[in-house]
């Protein structure tokens, strides 16, 4: 579970720096900045929190028009999943 919430951390501060492909934005420093997210996430936050936060991962994931045939989530759901990782932060 631990490193799920430091690669969840990681790809939340990487997606979260600009537009274009993942890789090309990963620099030291937000390395570094993913890191110390992950760090708190694991020290900080509970069972309840990790399973917002995945809940939320997989409703943006599942809203994304390219895997409406693989996952579908409710507006409804997802406003919910939104609001549920914004009380973790």
């Amino acid at each position: 579970m631990r490193k799920f919430i430091l690669g969840a951390a990681g790809c939340l501060a990487m997606l979260g720096s600009g537009s274009g492909p993942v890789a090309a934005q990963t620099t030291p420093e937000s390395r570094a900045a993913a890191d110390r997210l992950g760090q708190c996430m694991v020290s900080k936050t509970t069972g309840a929190d990790r399973i917002a936060v995945a809940g939320w991962m997989l409703a943006a994931m599942a809203s994304a028009p390219e895997l409406h045939d693989v996952a579908s989530v409710t507006p409804e759901r997802k406003e919910k999943a939104d609001r549920a990782m914004a009380a973790v932060f």
